[in-house]
């Protein structure tokens, strides 16, 4: 009698175990498969919650982190998922995005646009510049990178939405600098030739002038030797300006050398009204 009991102990207890096994071996397949996140496990202090972190977590943590907007779009085009950097671009709260069409965001991306895209088996890594029309109104200029997705209810679209805004503000501030460049080049270059050709027929002035101030045949009124003087003066002055010219991208250099000396202001006024003397 002992001995049938015995079996029968055995037998359960063999039972018992194989139904703990397959248990086990639930639970691995389970956790292999990710059809569990966590579990909880009797212990001496009570149950205790175990979470599972798995690659494709950190996957999610890293999409959910990141600064460029994630899209995943259904072959109609509607937003599936989106992370919260595009929400914010969009200007719109991340639970309004959800099942909305992504042309209301990005107006270059049409229904037969995306058909294109996922007919075609080529755009593994299709990327284009379109604009994104936020909920405010503003427009931002965006680098839009598309690739197919085989998903088990279809094929979708996973679109990473990088914000140019940065990038067109230093290419137009770096364009607004090279054409002030040009710019300074061209003034420069007009002031050159401008110089040089003022200078050509001031020499021939000032010689003339020269010429006529040592004429000796006839006796010169001292009023026209008077004369003469000033005009050579002025023609001084005016060569002197001249070379100033040339001397202007020196100056905008900072290697332009400035020599110093008194001014004495009582000749400058008598000099000024003994000219216009001449004039009026």
């Amino acid at each position: 009698m002992g001995e049938e009991n015995t079996k029968e102990q055995l037998a359960a207890e063999l039972q018992e175990l194989r139904l703990q096994l397959e248990d086990a071996n639930d639970t691995i397949h389970a956790i292999r498969t990710g059809m569990v996140d966590a579990f909880v496990v009797q212990g001496d202090d009570g149950h205790q919650l175990y979470t599972l972190k798995s690659a494709d977590q950190t996957f999610r943590v890293l999409i959910e982190k990141m600064q460029e907007g994630a899209i995943t779009l259904s072959k109609d085009g509607i937003i599936l998922y989106c992370n919260s950097s595009f929400a914010e671009m969009a200007g719109v709260p991340l639970d309004k995005v959800i099942g909305i069409h992504f042309n209301q965001f990005i107006q270059g991306i049409t229904f037969t646009g995306l058909n294109e895209i996922i007919s075609g088996g080529r755009f593994t890594d299709y990327k284009t510049e379109d604009t994104m029309t936020r909920t405010d109104g503003t427009v931002l200029p965006v680098l839009l990178s598309l690739t197919n997705l085989s998903l088990e209810d279809g094929t979708a679209l996973s679109v990473i939405c990088t914000d140019l805004t940065a990038q067109k503000d230093a290419q137009r501030k770096a364009t607004d600098i090279d054409n002030q460049r040009k710019a300074i080049e061209q003034k420069d270059e007009f002031i050159g030739i401008a110089s040089h050709e003022l200078k050509t027929p001031l020499t021939s002035l000032k010689a003339y002038m020269q010429l006529i101030s040592a004429y000796n045949k006839d006796k010169v009124p001292e009023q026209i030797k008077t004369f003469i003087a000033k005009a050579e003066g002025s023609i001084s002055k005016l060569q002197t300006l001249v070379n100033d010219l040339l001397d202007v991208s020196k100056i905008q250099a900072g290697k332009l050398h400035f020599s110093t000396s008194q001014l004495y202001v009582n000749k400058l006024v008598s000099s000024c009204i003994e000219n216009a003397s001449y004039m009026f």
